[in-house]
C-alpha cells in the first residue's frame, strides 16, 4: 500500500492524505484498514495516544466483521504501541492475541508480524533467551515466504540478540547487514535501529569515533522521520561515546538535552538509561542522587530490559568514580534479581565484573579475588569488550610488586 511505503520512507505527514481522503464507508475492510493506517502512521510519530485512538476504533469493527487478519495487526499494533511506553506484560498479551488471530485467520504474513512481536515483546521484559526463539521462528519464516519488509522490520533485533550473548563480531555483521538490507528496500526506521545497535557494538568494543557517528547518524534519521523518542535514545549514545572519549562538556550537553526530549516524548522508553548518565556527568552530587533516585523509580514501575541493563552500568560507574561500593554490589545485586528469569551472557558478565570489583574496592586482596578479577579479565579480551576492562586491569595492578 502507498501509505505503508510513505511510512517506510519516512514521510508520515503525507500518509493523511492516503489514508483519510476516503470518507467513512460502509465496507468495514476499508474502514479498518484506513484506522489501522492512521494508527500506524501516529505510531512513527510518536503520537501514542492518537495512535491508540485509532486502533481502539479499527479493533471492534475488524472483530464484528470477522476480519481476522486485520484483527491480527490490530493486536500487533497495540502490542508495538505498548512497547515504548514501558509495558511488557500488555505487549506479551497483544502479540500473543495477534498470532492467535493471524493462525484463526491462516494468514502466514501476520503470524510472522506477530511473531516478530512476540521476540520484542521479550525483549522488553528481559527474556532474552526466549526473544532470540521468537526472532528465529520469525526470520526463517520471512526467507522461505520471501517477507521482505517483515524481515527488514526485525534483523535489528537479531544483532541485539547476538550482543546480549556476546557474540559481537556476529553481531556486527548482523547489525551491518541490517543496515544494508533496510537501505535496499527505503525502510528508514529499520536502518534507524540497525544503526542504533551499531553504534552500541562499538561502544562496548571501544571503537569510539564510529561510535559516536554511528550515534549522530540515528539522530539525523530520527530528526527526519520526526521521532523524538529515537532522537532522543541517540542524543544519549552520542552522550556516551563523547564522555568516554573526554569531551565531558558535550556529552553532559548531549545528554541533557536527551533528558529534557525524552520528558516530552516519551519517558519510559530509554528515560532511566539517560538519568544514570546524568549522573554519571553531573558535577552536583545531591543533582546525580536525585537522577538515580528518579531513574529506579521509572524502573520500579515497569521498564523496558535495556533500561535496567544500561542504566545499572552508568549509575556503577558513577558510584565506582566516587569509591561508593556499597552502591555497586547494590545495583549489580538489582540487575541481577531482575536478569535472572533467562540469564544472557553480557548482563552476566556485567554482574561478575562489578563483583570482582567492589571485592576489590573493599579491600580484599585474596588470591580468590585476584582470580575472580582475572576471570574477568580473561572473558573481556576473549569476547572483545573495552568498555570497563581498564578499571579490572587496574584492580589488578594493585597485586603487582
Amino acid at each position: 500500500m502507498r501509505g505503508d511505503a510513505l511510512i517506510d520512507l519516512g514521510r508520515v505527514a503525507e500518509t493523511t492524505d492516503v489514508y483519510g481522503v476516503a470518507p467513512a464507508v460502509a465496507d468495514p475492510s476499508l474502514r479498518a484498514r484506513r484506522l489501522l493506517g492512521l494508527a500506524n502512521a501516529r505510531r512513527i510519530a510518536d503520537d501514542l495516544d492518537g495512535a491508540f485512538a485509532h486502533v481502539d476504533a479499527a479493533e471492534p469493527i475488524a472483530r464484528a466483521a470477522g476480519l481476522l487478519a486485520l484483527l491480527a495487526r490490530a493486536e500487533s499494533l497495540r502490542g508495538n504501541l505498548h512497547f515504548p511506553r514501558g509495558e511488557p506484560a500488555a505487549c506479551i498479551a497483544a502479540h500473543g492475541r495477534a498470532l492467535e488471530a493471524a493462525r484463526a485467520a491462516g494468514s502466514v504474513e501476520d503470524q510472522v508480524r506477530a511473531l516478530g512481536g512476540l521476540a520484542d515483546a521479550a525483549y522488553a521484559d528481559g527474556l532474552l533467551i526466549s526473544a532470540r526463539r521468537h526472532l528465529e521462528t520469525c526470520l526463517d519464516l520471512c526467507a522461505r515466504h520471501g517477507l521482505v519488509r517483515i524481515e527488514a522490520a526485525n534483523r535489528p533485533m537479531l544483532a541485539i540478540a547476538l550482543f546480549s550473548d556476546l557474540d559481537f563480531p556476529t553481531a556486527r555483521e548482523a547489525a551491518e547487514a541490517a543496515v544494508a538490507l533496510a537501505r535496499r528496500i527505503g525502510y528508514r526506521r529499520a536502518e534507524l535501529i540497525a544503526t542504533h545497535a551499531l553504534h552500541l557494538l562499538c561502544f562496548v568494543t571501544g571503537d569510539l569515533v564510529p561510535a559516536e557517528a554511528h550515534a549522530e547518524a540515528a539522530i539525523a534519521l530520527a530528526r527526519d522521520l520526526g521521532s523524538g523518542r529515537f532522537e532522543y535514545e541517540g542524543l544519549a549514545m552520542r552522550a556516551e561515546a563523547r564522555a568516554i572519549k573526554g569531551d565531558r562538556a558535550a556529552a553532559r550537553a548531549d545528554i541533557r538535552a536527551a533528558l529534557a526530549l525524552g520528558r516530552s516524548a516519551g519517558i519510559a522508553y530509554w528515560g532511566p538509561s539517560v538519568l544514570a548518565w546524568a549522573a554519571l556527568l553531573s558535577d552536583d552530587a545531591a543533582e546525580a542522587q536525585g537522577f538515580l533516585d528518579e531513574g529506579e523509580a521509572l524502573l520500579d514501575a515497569g521498564s523496558l530490559s535495556h533500561n535496567h541493563i544500561f542504566f545499572a552500568a552508568a549509575a556503577i560507574d558513577a558510584a565506582i568514580a566516587r569509591g561508593a561500593w556499597t552502591g555497586v554490589v547494590r545495583f549489580a545485586d538489582r540487575l541481577d534479581r531482575y536478569a535472572a528469569r533467562e540469564p544472557a551472557g553480557y548482563s552476566d558478565f556485567l554482574i561478575a565484573r562489578w563483583r570482582a570489583l567492589a571485592r576489590w574496592g573493599g579491600g580484599d586482596r585474596s588470591a580468590e579475588a585476584r582470580e575472580q578479577l582475572g576471570r574477568v579479565l580473561n572473558q573481556a579480551k576473549a569476547t572483545g569488550t573495552i568498555r570497563g576492562r581498564a578499571e579490572v586491569e587496574r584492580a589488578l595492578r594493585s597485586w603487582d610488586p
